[in-house]
């Protein structure tokens, strides 16, 4: 699909064998060649139909939202088959350092989630290992960027935005002139992406409830997200995604009895609808919505045996709850 804007954009929906079962790349052409936001996932699928999209194009340069294995998966591909030169943050590359350390001792699993242990939750190894592969994760990566400069082009001048949440290291491109806004994970039409909780980054919803502070600025004509359908209309979808966020915050406090409860009784309250085989992601978003309703003084959060109790405060019971 072709927008027509001057900006000339593709997207390439590739299969991923988990989660979404796709993923949307992009692809800005000039008369020099392409630019490519993100990779999707290694495997040959995806490769074959790269081959066919980019045909005889030269690819000039690999842009990266953040570190997930389907957005960057195939970059040290794009490297050696098409000789493109892959741009990342410094904070995705200092990550993609650091899981290279980790491989040199063994380990597959990154690391991120280890403080859920304090909470009862144990990373299954298995699982782990499909999204840190050693092949991709030996990239090297050509070109930081920042938000300090525009990545430009001949037809485009893209402003890298920190939009933290889904991942501490997430970015989004914004194409002023034109209106478009590559969003990644940040934003998807259909569905609420998870905002993940890390070891150095706990409280994450309240880092990515701010972003849209400053993307509400911005004059949005395309708002593009990595999977799904193109959002057709940004401020409301926006919308949308304070009224969950309210909503869920509400459940939550809601499911606390008087005597508290545990991260997990939460969960298997709050998502009792959700099929086992997602009830550890189900887990994992509610650790980050109970870690800012603390922040925000509306939980508190007490050490029972070897792990953790939620108490509602007296703030919570006196006072209704806003973002």
């Amino acid at each position: 699909m072709h927008n027509e804007n001057r900006l000339n954009w593709q997207v390439v929906t590739l299969p991923i064998p988990y989660d979404l079962r796709s993923v949307n790349c992009y692809i800005i052409e000039e008369h020099s060649g392409i630019t490519i936001i993100d990779t999707g996932d290694d495997n040959d699928e995806s490769k074959a139909i790269w081959r066919q999209v980019i045909g005889q194009r030269r690819v000039n340069r690999v842009l990266i939202t953040h570190l997930h294995i389907d957005h960057f998966g195939l970059a040290k591909w794009f490297q050696d088959e098409y000789g493109a030169t892959i741009w990342m943050s410094q904070r995705s590359n200092d990550e993609l350092i650091k899981r290279r350390e980790r491989f040199a001792q063994g380990m597959t699993e990154d690391g991120s989630l280890s403080f859920l242990a304090d909470y009862g939750m144990v990373q299954d190894k298995a699982a782990s290992a499909v999204f840190n592969r050693f092949e991709p994760f030996q990239v090297q990566v050509d070109v930081i960027f920042s938000e300090q400069e525009l990545i430009e082009g001949e037809t485009f001048k893209l402003q890298p935005i920190w939009t933290p949440g889904h991942s501490s290291d997430h970015y989004c491109f914004y194409e002023k002139e034109t209106g478009v806004l590559f969003l990644g994970d940040h934003l998807l039409e259909i569905i609420n992406p998870i905002v993940m909780p890390s070891t150095q980054m706990q409280n994450p919803l309240a880092l990515y409830l701010a972003t849209f502070d400053s993307l509400g600025q911005l004059e949005i004509n395309d708002a593009l997200p990595a999977h799904g359908t193109q959002i057709e209309n940004f401020d409301e979808r926006v919308s949308r995604l304070m009224v969950h966020y309210t909503d869920k915050c509400l459940q939550i406090l809601a499911a606390i009895p008087e005597e508290g409860a545990s991260a997990h009784d939460i969960t298997n309250q709050v998502y009792a609808h959700k099929p086992p085989e997602l009830l550890g992601a189900a887990f994992i978003q509610v650790i980050t919505f109970v870690h800012y309703l603390t922040e925000r003084n509306y939980l508190i959060r007490k050490r029972k045996g070897q792990s953790y109790n939620f108490y509602r405060s007296n703030l919570a019971n006196a006072e209704p709850f806003t973002l």
